[in-house]
């Protein structure tokens, strides 16, 4: 139990750390790159990109728990992947994250039908979270909904993986187990949602102070950053610096 526990807390470091380098990332493009989140196709290719990102992390989970018999903790890290991706990025990331995990699965698994058996139930999860991200309800209730979908794939999974009989003198270890598996979910995603949600909210207070809230039309602020930037390049660059405006 104790290299359980601590297999669980190096992959939820892990995880931590995919995600707020991936809210690094995100909030560094907003602020050099504003239009990428504007233009539909630049935006595409930045959620496909965030899909590859945590199928290569899912990946390094595959192959960090094939030794030994942690696996069971980290197979529960990549039912997290495609759990937030679903519910925070959308079916495009969530897909080639399943899609890349699946393969990582069958060309690095062991035994073949236990893989396909494994591909098989998560590409099932996977088609399931994107039918719960489609209601009209709130993400707590879709984490939670997405989150207990799983059970009947763990206790089928872990009780081979793990060795635990599904006997009732097991039912403590079982749900100590489904606790543990429950919190770090959580932990996730209330990481997840306030890195979302706070960028999100400085992108719309850079937009706005830029932007007339009516119009949508450019406004002073936004003129004199841009000058600013201009100058400061003009400046890099040793090059002279042209400023024509037009005043209606």
């Amino acid at each position: 139990m104790w290299n359980i526990i601590q297999s669980l807390w190096s992959s939820l470091a892990l995880f931590l750390s995919a995600l707020f380098f991936h809210g690094m990332i995100l909030r560094s493009i907003r602020e050099n790159k504003p239009k990428w989140f504007i233009n539909n196709h630049q935006h595409h290719i930045i959620r496909y990109f965030i899909g590859m990102y945590y199928g290569v992390l899912g990946l390094y989970f595959i192959w960090r728990g094939l030794p030994g018999e942690d696996f069971g903790i980290y197979t529960d890290m990549l039912i997290n992947i495609i759990i937030l991706l679903n519910i925070f990025s959308g079916t495009g990331p969530a897909t080639i994250a399943t899609s890349m995990i699946i393969i990582g699965k069958l060309l690095l698994g062991h035994d073949p039908h236990m893989q396909l058996i494994y591909a098989f139930f998560l590409l099932s999860y996977h088609f399931i979270c994107i039918q719960v991200n489609t209601l009209k309800i709130s993400l707590v209730k879709k984490f939670i909904l997405s989150k207990l979908s799983i059970t009947p794939f763990m206790l089928y999974y872990l009780h081979f993986k793990m060795a635990i009989p599904l006997q009732v003198y097991t039912i403590p270890k079982w749900l100590l187990i489904f606790t543990i598996s429950f919190v770090c979910s959580l932990l996730l995603y209330l990481a997840a949602r306030f890195i979302d949600t706070s960028n999100k909210q400085i992108f719309e207070l850079r937009q706005s102070s830029i932007h007339d809230p009516l119009t949508k039309l450019a406004n002073y602020r936004h003129f004199d950053t841009c000058l600013r930037n201009e100058y400061k390049e003009s400046i890099f660059k040793q090059t002279p610096l042209s400023v024509i405006i037009f005043d209606y």
